[in-house]
């Protein structure tokens, strides 16, 4: 998926969450890996 938008680029990607820790860490490596902003939110 994430490469998907890296080559549908049309301006900056942020990716927002929710949910679990354990998913949270997973989506930082990747979008520090592609180069997208990532957001965490908690509630």
């Amino acid at each position: 998926v994430f490469g998907d938008l890296l080559c549908a680029k049309k301006g900056k990607i942020s990716v927002f969450y929710c949910g679990p820790p354990a998913l949270s860490g997973i989506l930082t490596t990747k979008c520090r890996q592609y180069g997208f902003a990532y957001k965490k939110e908690l509630f």
